[in-house]
């Protein structure tokens, strides 16, 4: 949110059969609005208040969007922007906006929303508004408000575990070759495994991920980001949960998970050699799921599966029974 008073832009509905008064404030203020509308849609860690807090302090500029109609909430969007040269914007709405219930029935209603934020935003004279939505099974014809919009990416795709279901029901339903390697270690692991949400593990944690990234050469979401989250999300509701393998006090494995709304997501995982020949991440993945629900999560989102340039991860996710998902893409 860039400091000062929200802006609030009226905008009426592009078709003028349909009786729309859409009001668009820009750098919504109210946290606790935010927060409520939030874990109401089910949202994603990127629409989270906290992660855009978390997301402001490594330096990005971040924009809370909230879409009223009838002074009626309809939506809300975070949104990540940044300018080049004074005359050039780019904005990026990931996995948002999120859709009241009003909103999820009406695809006319969506698309003038779409249409009234890109305008609002436009505070350059060259502006683009990047919109990738979330998969949204609850809203009617999902995804046709993006029809008067230029895909410029196809989706990417996702593993979702479903946590309702009895813990039985879930093992009952894992890939027969993931089972058994849950078997596995659960006989031969030999070590203590501790689910919770340990700040001193997570710093270990990232500390480890930190020189794995460098040793296998690869970038991510900025490590510290998690971190920055937990900080801004105070101690009101909990915001991760971590589960660690150790033997003679060292860490053998971990992986971590982000909570927002009544979602997880996973977020990192590691592990040395020893605890990869024992499987250890099926075991630690299972060990979690009962913490997880304790703490109202009825989502876990696994995070991307592509089977060509990730294989054995990928592997591992779809192991598990979730569903795989398939995000509408990315829409200028």
């Amino acid at each position: 949110m860039i400091r000062g008073l929200p802006t609030s832009i009226p905008f009426t509905g592009l078709d003028m059969a349909i009786p729309y008064n859409i009001n668009v404030v820009i750098d919504e203020p109210d946290q606790d609005r935010w927060t409520d509308f939030h874990h109401a849609g089910h949202g994603a860690w990127e629409q989270a208040w906290a992660y855009g807090e978390a997301m402001r302090s490594l330096g990005s500029v971040v924009r809370r969007v909230r879409v009223t109609t009838d002074n009626e909430t309809i939506a809300i969007a975070q949104i990540l922007e940044r300018g080049l040269l004074g005359y050039l914007g780019f904005a990026s709405c990931s996995r948002g906006p999120i859709w009241g219930v009003r909103a999820q029935g009406d695809v006319a209603l969506r698309k003038d929303c779409l249409v009234a934020v890109r305008q609002a935003l436009r505070n350059r004279l060259l502006h683009v508004t990047a919109f990738t939505p979330e998969f949204d099974d609850r809203a009617s014809h999902a995804g046709e408000e993006y029809a008067c919009f230029r895909q410029i990416m196809t989706g990417l795709s996702t593993v979702v575990l479903d946590l309702t279901r009895p813990l039985a029901d879930i093992r009952s339903g894992m890939e027969t070759r993931w089972r058994n390697r849950l078997s596995y270690a659960e006989r031969h692991w030999r070590g203590d495994l501790n689910v919770g949400s340990s700040l001193s593990g997570l710093r270990t944690l990232l500390r480890l991920e930190e020189q794995q990234r460098r040793s296998r050469k690869f970038n991510g979401m900025p490590v510290a980001l998690v971190e920055r989250y937990v900080e801004a999300s105070g101690t009101t509701r909990p915001s991760f949960v971590m589960a660690r393998a150790n033997q003679k006090n060292e860490l053998q494995a971990a992986m971590l998970f982000v909570l927002h709304a009544d979602r997880a997501t996973y977020h990192i995982g590691w592990a040395n050699e020893a605890a990869r020949k024992v499987n250890l991440h099926n075991l630690l993945l299972w060990r979690s799921l009962p913490a997880l629900c304790e703490r109202g999560v009825i989502e876990l989102d696994l995070g991307v599966i592509n089977t060509q340039s990730l294989p054995g991860i990928s592997r591992f996710k779809l192991g598990t029974g979730g569903r795989a998902i398939t995000l509408p893409g990315t829409y200028v």
